[in-house]
């Protein structure tokens, strides 16, 4: 039966408006992409900024994690029967859409005078695609930054009038201007993680130090150009990275801490490194707290230039930085208008080596001008780097994005492949330069030869800390050697 969660405990009052959220269950039919293998399980950050905002205004919200409580589609019916809601909001990406429609559908069922709203990235960028293929299932969508839009949307403002939402009215779809982008966060009440059972969650593999571990998100924006990413768009999170402030930052983990037992935070922000007066003074505050706590994070390859701020971080307790190196071909870099050089990178791993803080290096394959030379130079390239993890991707050009853009433009785009394989393992694009046989023996040529070196497994073999990391361990090396 879906856990409730009512703000204080307090006894459900008819007048609250009752809400139900849904992240839904991610699904990887393709047996060939590593992130079946090592991918955890992460709580569904937008929805608890969601659920947060919505307590604030007394509404008695329910969250439903279909990956942390492994609910199957086919089960859904079953498991909600007996609730009622006036809202149900559903999260969606491009891999979930499609079992998205199926939700709906359910909710619909189960309770038909209540109002669907969608958000995500996938109904964010494709809003007239969801109407079209959902029908009369979406009420609304809520497109970008939604937490006031659902606000809104529930307080019963006028839909005309609610920035960021998109709607059909006399059969016709309804785009209403954009919200501006929210440039302090800390307006936002703090994520409502109590909502959730956190023990049900755990990071990627390779990710972290500690359990029990949980992911953050506190910042918004990104300065790259990217052509595959959605971040830095000016549609959806913009250019400029926004923080929530170190302060309320710190309170949020020493309460997860000192509360739930958290030991370690994992950062999902695109980047959190831009700002150098932001990482020191949070820093400082976990240095002062004598918390113990560790905690890795994201970052560009150019933003990675400064020792004294790694060690800082280093003392902080952080333990690794993930950064995007993508390709080791300058020329691919410029194509995706990823503006860093093979420099910044090796300068990068350095640097971390210096600071005693872990590398793991991103990197894709299939990117536009792509061949078999230089998906070779990107494996040398990775080989001569020598982070402590990297992972190898196939380019998957994500709706609302550049690529997705440039790709349809050119007639590069597979239209065959359903949503539900756009999992960085599948090759979606069609190019010119380089077959897809090419990329899918690569993607799996790289990570064996990055992994199974003998050097690296008996460098593995002799830092392993755990019971966690051995099973870990053997379970990506199982991955490696299994037949194609």
């Amino acid at each position: 039966m879906l856990q409730e969660h009512y703000m204080d405990e307090i006894q459900e009052d008819k007048k609250n408006k009752q809400v139900l959220l849904i992240n839904p269950t991610i699904i990887f039919n393709n047996d060939k992409t590593v992130w079946k293998y090592i991918i955890g399980i992460t709580p569904p950050i937008g929805i608890l900024h969601i659920a947060a905002v919505l307590r604030e205004n007394n509404c008695l919200v329910k969250v439903l994690d279909m990956n942390a409580e492994h609910v199957a589609v086919s089960d859904l019916q079953q498991y909600l029967r007996g609730e009622h809601f006036d809202y149900v909001g559903i999260a969606a990406s491009t891999t979930t859409i499609n079992s998205v429609y199926k939700i709906a559908e359910i909710c619909k069922t189960l309770y038909p005078s209540c109002k669907i709203i969608l958000g995500g990235i996938h109904p964010s960028t494709s809003p007239n695609e969801v109407f079209e293929k959902g029908g009369s299932l979406f009420d609304y969508i809520a497109r970008g930054e939604s937490e006031l839009t659902f606000k809104e949307l529930i307080e019963g403002k006028e839909q005309e009038s609610i920035l960021g939402l998109s709607y059909k009215k006399e059969g016709k779809i309804i785009h209403n201007i954009s919200r501006h982008l929210l440039q302090n966060l800390d307006e936002l009440p703090d994520p409502a993680y109590d909502i959730l059972s956190l023990e049900r969650y755990r990071p990627t593999i390779g990710s972290y130090k500690k359990l029990p571990a949980i992911h953050m998100v506190v910042s918004r924006g990104c300065p790259g150009q990217c052509t595959f990413c959605h971040s830095g768009s000016a549609n959806h999170f913009g250019k400029a990275v926004r923080y929530r402030s170190p302060g309320r930052i710190f309170n949020q983990i020493k309460h997860l801490h000192e509360n739930q037992g958290i030991n370690e935070i994992i950062f999902y922000d695109d980047n959190i490194i831009t700002s150098k007066p932001f990482v020191t003074e949070f820093c400082n505050l976990l240095i002062n707290s004598n918390l113990n706590i560790s905690w890795t994070c994201f970052g560009r390859a150019d933003f990675i230039r400064d020792l004294d701020i790694l060690k800082l971080m280093k003392k902080a307790g952080c333990h690794q930085i993930c950064v995007g190196i993508e390709s080791g071909d300058e020329t691919i870099l410029k194509n995706i208008k990823k503006y860093i050089k093979r420099e910044d990178a090796k300068r990068a791993v350095t640097l971390l080596r210096e600071a005693k803080i872990d590398s793991r290096f991103a990197f894709m394959l299939g990117l536009p001008g792509e061949t078999v030379e230089t998906m070779q130079r990107t494996l040398d390239f990775a080989l001569e780097l020598d982070p402590e993890y990297v992972l190898f991707n196939i380019n998957t050009p994500y709706p609302g994005t550049e690529m997705y853009d440039w790709a349809t433009a050119n007639g590069y785009l597979k239209t065959d492949i359903d949503y539900t394989r756009w999992d960085a393992g599948e090759v979606i694009l069609t190019l010119p330069t380089v077959s897809a046989e090419d990329i899918k023996k690569y993607y799996k040529k790289c990570m064996r030869a990055f992994y199974l070196r003998p050097k690296y497994i008996a460098k593995r073999v002799v830092g392993l800390r755990s019971i966690e990391e051995i099973k870990d361990s053997i379970k990506v090396f199982l991955y490696m050697i299994k037949s194609d």
